[in-house]
This record gives structure tokens, sequence and C-alpha cells, in this order.
């Protein structure tokens, strides 16, 4: 058995030894290239051999041919007379994840490709952004790399404490200081367009990746168009409606057009006739009041692609609106409770200020120089963290940078010990005789939270970093109860009550995937028997709750309808008998509350109404009484003082 494993091995490897191999890039839902790295002029063949072997493609004397499979999103997108057999994928789907050879003349060049649902950051050129990235650094982790596109950015040694820039990098680029955390962000300080693209942070030696698998930074540009116009922002969310502005008044033909990134006509008015070009019809509408003057447009959802700048023009005029789609990092918070909003930049550079807006709208203004802070208009957020427990033993889930407590199962009265026994042994916590000490690698962010006198011995974690993953037990007068800690950087989605949306969830079902489930707070939420068809529901979500329809693609997002504030919580998506996990590998509901105030949440028009059927309620009450004083012959100038009084 040993000899055929070695003999299996060295054929494999070999492989990679001995012909060209190149690693492409390409994002979910987006198109990518597998570049053939020999030239061909005659027949030729594409295949993939990892996860599986099968033919893509194949050209015989002049007649190419693609796999069944394959033929709806794969093309040959080379020049052929140039030897160019190059294949266009358009969409990439996650399953297209594997290993491709393309061979001709008895050559061979293979090509690695991977599929990613990268976390995207959005910057404004010059700005110091962080690129987000955790991982385990405990077992034996000795160095961290960042890449972009395959190119070094920078790599640290954590035994000697070198950090190694790639060219371009050197003064702008470093490593977040929570190595021991297990937080290997990367701060890039005055962003260029240049610097957009996919970047990966990989452990040890590239042997173990971080999390999020992969960073998406695209970086927004300001030219010199915006001075010589009036000129617009819009904010918008992905997902949500958003209205570009028209802010010149017309009452004729108009025009409006899309210049960055792209020079593409959007919507055209003619003599009193309107249309939407072919590529923003079904989200593009007129919403403004034409009879007004009022051409403003309403984009709903906007998605990410909508971002750039346009222009409507009328007689002469024209304005412009640059539009910002986000997919904002969200802080949530108990009402009435204190909460700190991130932000932080480089302010050694001639920092004379610094100031915080929401929806375009000042909310606080700091002058370094003077030491003056100038407030605006507050606002609130909500947060929720949740945990299931199962008999004496709990998982408890958590958020990076969140405060998180592990419950001890058992009541102690006595001495008491906390320990970590995944993925090392160490003893957090002990308390003798009444007294308490915390580990020293513990103490700053651990401390007692429970009730000891009511023999609550719970620990808090406050906050949370990546690290703190693993197994943990408390023991006391000779019982134990386990404690596993699961730390997630989710991917955060944001509703509406009652809104219908979407979790995004991806993972190769190719490899014998039977089934897929989608947990949440530990609890079922949908499972998914491949095989039957079979669609399982938990409880509360029987009507409201379905898988994609392209499990065969690797896409298990899962769509909820009519979300309440119930639905919020830390939802996990498992495949094959929840041996993996899903990328992302958990997902972050936050459902905000259509109500803004304290009243009832009824608009004016319900008001208007109840204050009619009051006022014609206290009108018939008066009248009744008028009509019996006046049947009982009371005399007419009663009734006349009655009527002043009242």
């Amino acid at each position: 058995m040993r000899t055929v494993l070695s003999l299996c091995l060295i054929v494999y490897l070999s492989k990679f030894v001995c012909s060209s191999f190149t690693v492409v890039e390409a994002i979910v839902g987006e198109p990518v290239v597998l570049p053939c790295a020999i030239v061909c002029h005659g027949d030729n063949n594409w295949s993939r051999f990892i996860p599986d072997t099968t033919t893509v493609a194949r050209c015989v004397s002049g007649t190419c041919r693609i796999g069944a499979d394959f033929k709806e999103r794969f093309t040959f997108t080379g020049n052929a007379t140039r030897g160019n057999i190059s294949l266009l994928i358009s969409p990439a789907l996650y399953n297209d994840i594997g290993s491709y050879t393309c061979s001709c003349g008895g050559k061979t060049a293979d090509v690695k490709l991977q599929v990613f649902v990268p976390t995207v950051v959005v910057a404004r050129e010059l700005e110091t952004i962080t690129l987000p990235c955790y991982g385990d650094t405990r077992r034996n982790a000795r160095d961290a790399q960042w890449q972009k596109d395959g190119q070094r950015v920078l790599h640290y040694d954590s035994k000697t404490g070198t950090v190694t820039h790639g060219r371009g990098y050197e003064e702008r680029c470093m490593l977040s200081k929570g190595f021991a955390d297990g937080d290997l962000s990367l701060h890039i300080g005055s962003v260029s367009e240049s610097d957009e693209g996919i970047y990966r942070c990989t452990i040890h030696d590239e042997s173990w990746e971080g999390e999020p698998r992969a960073v998406l930074l695209k970086v927004e540009i300001y030219l010199s168009k915006f001075v010589c116009s009036s000129f617009t922002v819009v904010e918008a969310i992905v997902g949500k409606p958003a209205v570009l502005p028209c802010a010149i008044v017309c009452h004729g033909d108009n025009n409006w057009t899309r210049f960055i990134p792209d020079t593409t006509t959007v919507a055209r008015c003619v003599s009193g006739t309107c249309r939407i070009g072919a590529d923003f019809k079904e989200r593009f509408t007129f919403t403004g009041n034409a009879t007004r003057g009022n051409i403003s447009l309403l984009i709903n959802p906007a998605v990410y692609n909508d971002i750039g700048s346009y222009t409507c023009s009328c007689g002469g005029k024209t304005a412009d609106v640059k539009l910002q789609v986000f997919v904002p990092t969200v802080v949530v918070a108990r009402e009435l409770e204190t909460i700190t909003l991130p932000c932080y930049g480089d302010t050694r550079r001639n920092a004379r200020d610094a100031q915080w807006q929401k929806d375009g709208q000042r909310v606080l203004h700091y002058d370094s120089k003077t030491g003056t802070v100038t407030h605006g208009r507050g606002y609130e957020e909500r947060f929720y963290l949740s945990k299931f427990v199962c008999s004496s033993f709990t998982v408890v889930e958590a958020i990076v940078g969140e405060p998180v407590v592990l419950p001890c199962a058992i009541v102690c009265h006595g001495d008491n010990n906390w320990s970590r026994f995944i993925p090392d042994t160490t003893t957090v916590a002990r308390c003798v005789s009444g007294t308490c000490r915390i580990g020293a690698d513990f103490k700053e962010r651990f401390t007692f939270t429970g009730n000891a006198t009511r023999g609550n011995i719970s620990l808090l974690i406050n906050p949370a970093v990546y690290n703190d993953i693993g197994s943990y037990t408390c023991s006391c007068g000779g019982k134990t109860a386990d404690v596993k800690l699961q730390v997630f950087v989710p991917t955060v989605v944001v509703a509406r009550e009652l809104e219908n949306i979407t979790l995004p969830c991806y993972g190769d079902t190719r490899r014998d995937a039977r089934d897929a489930q989608w947990q949440k707070d530990g609890q079922r939420v949908l499972h998914y028997d491949s095989k039957t068809g079979t669609v399982t529901h938990g409880r509360g979500y029987e009507e409201r709750c379905m898988l994609s329809k392209g499990f065969a693609d690797g896409d298990l997002s899962l769509h909820i309808g009519s979300v309440s504030e119930s639905d919020e919580g830390i939802y996990r998506c498992t495949i094959h008998d929840e041996s993996r996990e899903g990328e992302p590998r958990a997902v972050l509901l936050k459902v905000e509350n259509n109500k803004t105030d304290g009243s009832l949440g009824f608009g004016p028009g319900v008001a208007i109404g109840v204050a009619i059927t009051a006022f014609t309620a206290v009108s018939m009450v008066l009248a009744v009484y008028l009509w019996r004083r006046y049947k009982r012959c009371q005399p007419f100038q009663h009734l006349i003082k009655f009527l002043l009084r009242s």
C-alpha cells in the first residue's frame, strides 16, 4: 500500500513540475479568462482534472465544440489565427473551482482556477484603508503574507519581527499589531486607482487561508469635471432604492448619461416620449413630477455596479450626480446604549480636523487646532449576539471585536477553575478560598461576570478576538462543563421589517455533497437533500424560506420572506452532513424596525382619518343631545345659549 501511494504522489506532483502553471483568481458572478500558455495552430483540447476528470472543450479540424455541462457559460475568446485558444467563463460560478489543462501538438499547460466570494472594501483616492483578515496564529504560525492579484504586498515573519514589502508598498503599508490575537488586517495609506484588485491573506508559508478568504478593493476617483458644473453626491446601499436627483428644472427634451466608469446613455426624453436604456430599464424609472420640471431618476434596487458619475442635461444646462453604493460595516446597539462607530485615519499629515456625517448631514466636527467640537444631530442602531445550549455542552458564537460570555452550566459554591483544552491546554482563571485570579494571557480581556453568591462563575470576554476560538471547560466540586467558542467575521445583511432578503452562501457541491443545511443560532432553518430533492424547514420558516436553485453551481444562498425582528441573528450554512462550511462562514442578519420614533408607527394619512372619525363621533353625540333638548320643548333661546357655550 505504501508503494502504491508513493507512486501516485510522484505522478501527481510531476505533472505540475513538467508543464507551465498559471493561477487565475475570479469572483463569483464575474467573467474570467482561462489563458492557455502555449501557442496552438492545430487541434486542441481543454479538460478539467481536479476535482474530477472531464472534457471542457475540443477543436478538431477547425471545428470547436464546448462540452454539454459548460456550453452555456464557456466560450473560446482568444484569436485562433494567432494560436490563442484561451477560454472565457461568463459568469464564473463557485463550482468552477479546480485545475484545468489545455493541450495542443503534444504540449500541455495547466491553469488553477480559484473562485472567491470576496469582502468588498470601497475607498476614495488618497484615503488610508484597512483590509480585514483574521486567522488562528497560535499553531506555530511563523509568518503571514498579503498578496494582490498574485503579487506580494507584505510578508511578516513572527519569529524575527521582520516585515518585507512588495514593490510600491514600502512606505504606506503595515500589518495590524494584533498578530498574537489572530488579527492580520492590512493598513494601506494613500490608496490610488492602481491599488484596486483582489487581496488575499495567508498564514504559515501560505498553508492556511485567512478569513475572509479574499478582499476586493475598489478605489473611487474624482475628476476635474466635478468642478465645472453643479454636483450632487448620493449615497446608496446595495439592494435598496436610491434617487438620482437632477439639480436643474427642465420643461423640454432631456437626457441622462453615465460618464464614469464608462460613457453610456441611461435615459432620454424627446417630444414628451421617454425611454430608459436597455441595460437600465428593469431598475431605473423617472420618479419626478415632469409637469414641474423634475426629471429625477429612481433606481430600485441599487446594485454595486451602479457606482459612478451621472449627468442630466436639458436646454443646454447640465448637472452631475456622483452615486456611491456601499456595503456598509454595521454597528448594532440596544436603545439607550453607548456605542462606538469605528474610523481610523492617518492624522500626521497636517490633518487639521475630522468630521462625521450621517446621510450627508453633519454629526460631529472636531478642530484639532482649537480642540473645538461642533455637534450635529445623533442617531441610533442596535446590537445582537446569540448562543445555544445543549445539556452540559454549550456552543457560543461570537463576533470579532464584540463582547461574549462563556457560561458555566454548573452551579458552583466553592473553589473553581476555567481552562482551555483546544487548541492548547492552559489555565484561564482560578478561584481558591474566595480569591480569584485571571491568567496572565487573559487578564486584559477576561473577567468573572456571573453572580458568585448564586453559584454563577461565567466569564466575560471583552472584546473577543479571533484567537479565542477553542474549547473551554469550567470545573467545580468534581463536576465539569464544556464550552465551545466559535468566533466569526460575518458578512452582514441589513433588511427592513417585512422585506424579502437573501443570505449569501457558496460551496463546492460537486464532491458527493448530498445535502445542505442552514442554521440560525444553532437551530435548523432549512435542510435540503440533493438526492431526493426534499426540503425540511425549521419551525417558523415553513412557508417563507427557500434555498437558491443553484445547488449544482455551488450557490446555496437562502431566501427568507417577510423578515421580522425575531429573525435577527447569526446564520450558518454547511454542506454534506455539516462536514464542510459554506462561504462566507457566517452571515449576520440585522432587521431594522420601520418605526423611527416612539409612536405606534401610523402614517399621517391614518392620523388624519382618526381625527375625522373622532370629530364625526363627537358631532353625532352633540346632535343627539340637542335633538332631545328640542323634543322636550326647551325654549329656543336656551338652545342658542347652549350652542354658543359648546
